[in-house]
């Protein structure tokens, strides 16, 4: 494929993005300094490489027609590497997708931000990671119609003033009584977080590189259901009622919410909220 059907990068671009991460490999788990003297004094040795995200063109790894070619080789697109890393991730786009990227970018622009104007060894400011256990309402169970649930969405949030959280992790014990509904947070299989390997008594969502939550923001991770206890056999007569159906009083019992929080640089934080009981009239 010929150059000319390329989006590539501008020199303006490239020095960019070289600059915007001080010359060091975005890879966290490389960071090699990629510029450096020459026994010239006036020339520098560069093994650095200004990497497309998304490919520029279509042949190449993690190419996305959807972009114009002004955004292709915008720096938005781009991610500066080291050279091994920069082959590295062409190689296998399975492993090094689109958001792995993107991540690597975020994280080490970060580091070179809080780098400016300081003689510090670059380490970012924590993340002020909390809980968020946000209560959605009563509705049918997907499995039975006759039995109502309370359904809560489980998430991470980042305080505003903090660093980024990066990996970030959850655990509760299963044995406070919401289960996770495995269709997902909308129904269609979607997680905020992977599920991580079932643990005894804890249900665990853990993110690996590909994962950060800014500061002020908040990561939906699953969406976590209780089921409802009927209190009575029959159905009880309700006064005023629209449509004149009978209906069964179901109980929720109190829930307290135990759970393990934790990200990369953190010490994992227990937290505990408490759901209170509630009593519920459900039609047939």
């Amino acid at each position: 494929m010929t150059s000319s059907m390329r989006d590539d990068f501008t020199e303006e671009v490239k020095r960019t993005l070289a600059a915007r991460v001080n010359n060091f490999c975005s890879n966290p788990d490389c960071r090699a300094q990629t510029t450096g003297p020459q026994e010239d004094p006036a020339k520098v040795v560069n093994v650095g490489v200004a990497g497309h995200i998304t490919a520029a063109s279509p042949a190449g790894p993690r190419y996305n027609p959807a972009l114009s070619p002004e955004e292709r080789r915008h720096s938005d697109n781009g991610i500066w590497l080291c050279q091994n890393c920069g082959k590295l991730v062409d190689s296998d786009v399975s492993v090094f997708q689109e958001k792995v990227l993107r991540a690597w970018k975020t994280i080490a622009e970060e580091r070179a931000r809080n780098s400016i104007g300081k003689t510090s060894t670059g380490e970012l400011p924590s993340a002020n990671l909390g809980l968020y256990l946000e209560f959605q309402g009563i509705e049918k169970d997907t499995y039975s119609f006759r039995t109502p649930i309370r359904s809560f969405v489980l998430g991470l949030k980042n305080g505003v003033g903090g660093g980024t959280a990066k990996f970030p992790g959850i655990r509760y014990r299963r044995a406070c009584g919401l289960t996770v509904d495995r269709f997902g947070i909308d129904g269609c299989f979607r997680f905020g977080l992977p599920s991580s390997p079932s643990e005894n008594a804890w249900e665990a969502f853990r993110g690996g590189s590909d994962y950060v939550i800014h500061p002020g923001e908040t990561l939906k991770i699953a969406k976590l259901i209780q089921h409802g206890k009927k209190k009575a056999v029959d159905g009880i007569a309700v006064p005023n009622s629209p449509d004149g159906k009978s209906v069964s009083q179901w109980v929720f019992d109190r829930v307290v919410f135990h759970c393990e929080i934790s990200a990369e640089g953190l010490p994992p934080t227990t937290v505990e909220k408490a759901v209170p009981d509630d009593l519920v009239s459900w039609p047939y």
